[in-house]
């Protein structure tokens, strides 16, 4: 053993540093391949190839210390782990208008568009539910709801804002004033 040990002493350690990528690491596989090594050494027969014997017992033993290393980092205990809070949800556009201001901009929208915007928003409905109603698949419903979002919040964003009308008249108020 210690003859093949000592011939191909140098390879070995080569071949555990391109696998550690770490001196003391690449050390601490070469002595576990040689106590594997010594403990099956029974299995080498004369005219195997010294150095193929101990790369094929440094590589599992590498391989096996790596999927113990993964297992550990993955059996630790929920309560040692460090989770950031999630953040709450952003409330709804809709909810921060003034609710006259809201059943304003829902009555400007059509009937099919209103009614499902309030099965969803005011109701709860499910998707599923929502599309039997209208009988549409429920991948329409998820669109038919992101436009009517859209066109909603575009609606009570213009009623809003000051119209450019009054911008104008405003600034010319302050023209004439000056």
């Amino acid at each position: 053993m210690a003859l093949v040990s000592r011939e191909h002493h140098p390879a070995v350690l080569r071949d555990a540093l391109r696998l550690t990528r770490n001196h003391d690491d690449a050390w601490d596989l070469v002595q576990d391949t040689y106590l594997r090594a010594l403990r099956s050494f029974h299995t080498f027969g004369k005219g195997t190839n010294g150095y193929a014997w101990l790369r094929t017992i440094l590589t599992r033993r590498f391989i096996d210390s790596w999927r113990q290393r993964c297992r550990r980092r993955h059996d630790r205990n929920i309560d040692e782990l460090e989770v950031a809070a999630p953040q709450p949800d952003e409330a709804p556009f809709w909810q921060t208008v003034p609710a006259n201001d809201l059943q304003r901009a829902i009555d400007l929208l059509p009937e099919q568009s209103r009614d499902l915007l309030e099965g969803r928003e005011f109701r709860q409905e499910s998707y599923v539910s929502l599309a039997e109603r209208l009988r549409v698949p429920i991948e329409t419903v998820g669109t038919r709801l992101f436009r009517v979002r859209r066109k909603l919040r575009a609606t009570l964003l213009d009623d809003h804002q000051p119209s450019k009308r009054a911008k104008a008249f405003d600034h010319h108020a302050i023209a004439q004033a000056a």
